[in-house]
């Protein structure tokens, strides 16, 4: 965060611990919201209100857990619309980063259970929020992170990606490889991309036969000695009983918030083993450089991170006023009509 706001265009899946530990549970107020905190001694009350995209449409407001959920819009004659609903809490804490963080991993497990209630897509993830901080506030000034979807970004397919393509029919496919790999790149959330990834890591290992009832078993050690070769993300992904790849598929619950976790990026890291096994193992030259790989048409975000505060100091902002406002700039990272963007963070918020 610089003088108080960003700009970024976030590509591909951000693991959870970016949403629940590493984003919000475990960084500073600073790494966050671009502050530097010192908890006082009273509880500060801090309003929040979060975007929720879903197919399912809400016509009446209803309360759960401390959260107020509502249609993000009515028609003139109270028809749902914008596919997407707003949750809003009152939270007491330290500091702003204390409050997000309580509410957004109370949000999150709700909104999974949401997803299963009303059978529809549901996405909490890269949607808009505010933070406001409702006592010791005169100037409602509040923290804003404003995302707008984008478009997905192409790739060429030339001369190099035609010899690769040839150069794959050398290679003898032991499972259904190409077929993960390609759901992997296809799939629109962490957790559907990591077991399809990991799925992808055992077909390409195989396997292999042992004891004299010839059990088969997966060649985990081909996927460590020859894929990951790297001891600390192979245990963290296929170690048993602790391994994610296990825990998850195995009916266990994943913490983020072990310290194990930071060092990686799940996704990159095996995506980028995979490349690297092919280009040293088989020869074949998929290009290493690219930006983003495993590109989608959607799930692309246009981000940013504002401190705001309403010139008209009559009201108090809401999630739809405030992301009305800011679709609707054409120069939104620096001018939003009605706001005024801070050139740095309010101390000690």
């Amino acid at each position: 965060v610089r003088g108080g706001r960003s700009h970024r265009l976030a590509r591909g899946l951000l693991p959870p611990r970016y949403w629940v530990s590493r984003g919000w549970l475990r960084a500073t107020a600073g790494a966050r919201f671009g502050l530097t905190i010192t908890a006082g001694k009273a509880m500060n009350e801090y309003f929040i209100e979060h975007r929720i995209d879903t197919l399912a449409e809400l016509f009446e407001p209803f309360e759960f857990r401390g959260f107020t959920f509502e249609q993000w819009a009515y028609s003139q004659f109270h028809e749902p619309e914008g596919n997407a609903w707003r949750a809003s809490k009152v939270v007491n804490a330290d500091n702003v980063d204390g409050a997000f963080s309580s509410f957004i991993q109370d949000l999150i497990r709700i909104v999974d259970r949401l997803s299963f209630i009303s059978q529809c897509f549901t996405l909490v993830e890269r949607q808009p929020f505010i933070v406001m901080r409702l006592n010791d506030n005169s100037g409602m000034r509040f923290f804003f992170y404003g995302t707008v979807p984008s478009p997905g970004v192409p790739l060429s397919f030339e001369e190099d990606e035609i010899a690769a393509l040839a150069e794959l029919e050398k290679y003898e496919e032991k499972g259904d490889f190409f077929r993960c790999l390609r759901e992997a790149t296809n799939a629109t959330s962490f957790y559907t991309r990591f077991a399809m990834l990991t799925s992808a890591l055992e077909a390409m290992a195989g396997e292999k036969t042992t004891g004299k009832d010839q059990n088969k078993f997966t060649d985990k050690g081909y996927i460590r000695s020859n894929i990951i070769r790297d001891e600390k993300l192979y245990a963290n992904i296929f170690g048993y009983g602790t391994g994610i790849r296990n825990v998850m598929l195995h009916g266990g619950k994943i913490d983020w918030t072990e310290s194990r976790h930071d060092d990686f990026s799940y996704i990159a890291d095996i995506y980028r083993s995979i490349l690297n096994y092919f280009r040293e193992f088989h020869s074949i030259n998929i290009n290493n450089n690219v930006v983003n790989p495993m590109r989608t048409p959607t799930g692309d975000y246009e981000i940013h991170r504002l401190w705001l505060e309403p010139r008209d100091k009559s009201f108090r902002p809401t999630l739809t006023s405030v992301h009305e406002a800011f679709i609707s700039s054409p120069q939104r990272a620096d001018e939003i009509e009605g706001y005024d963007i801070l050139g740095r963070p309010p101390p000690s918020y």
